[in-house]
């Protein structure tokens, strides 16, 4: 019995609240079936969630939709501490000093994860520059890269890169993954 009542309390909390926005009931008359012909009007980065643990972060394209959950930077890393007074940078040991975009995407090419590029969009840029471009999706999900490789050494200066996993391909977009086949295409070529 004892086991029971945890996993009753979350259902009966979740049941009662799962009819809620934030603390206003819904209104059941108000919700209708919503069709889009035109997404086009909606082009831009959105964040759902904030605050609670994950994020929906949506990017919308003329064309596509992409979803993605995304952690938090929470407590351990001075998201919603830090944003909220609870904690200071220095007291956690961040020292990323900003929480925009550049939280989600940070590097010297965001854009390589915000929208489809292509080859006008890259043809200025030398291959050193497609390379870095390039790694820098992996890097943004703290990719490990070879020890001692120069895209290691790169990334090892950059404050926001944490040398944790061995394989990020789980986490990558359809949106980065075009986009590294496309910069791939271009260093080839350069």
């Amino acid at each position: 019995m004892h086991k029971v009542l945890p996993l009753l309390f979350c259902c009966l909390t979740f049941w009662t609240y799962g009819q809620n926005i934030g603390a206003s009931q819904i209104d059941k008359s108000s919700i209708s079936t919503w069709f889009e012909n035109d997404i086009s009007k909606y082009q831009g980065v959105y964040l759902f969630g904030e605050g609670d643990g994950s994020n929906l972060l949506l990017i919308i394209t003329d064309t596509t939709i992409v979803a993605q959950i995304r952690q938090t930077l929470y407590w351990s890393e001075g998201g919603y501490a830090v944003e909220s007074g609870i904690a200071i940078l220095s007291e956690i040991g961040l020292k990323r000093p900003d929480f925009e975009i550049t939280r989600w995407f940070p590097g010297k090419y965001p854009e390589a994860s915000m929208q489809f590029l292509t080859s006008t969009d890259l043809e200025t840029l030398t291959k050193e520059d497609l390379r870095k471009m390039r790694n820098e999706i992996f890097a943004r999900y703290d990719y490990i890269f070879e020890k001692g490789s120069e895209m290691d050494n790169y990334f090892r200066q950059q404050i926001w890169h944490q040398n944790r996993y061995a394989d990020v391909s789980g986490f990558l977009t359809i949106l980065e993954l075009t986009n590294i086949d496309t910069i791939k295409r271009l260093e080839n070529n350069k």
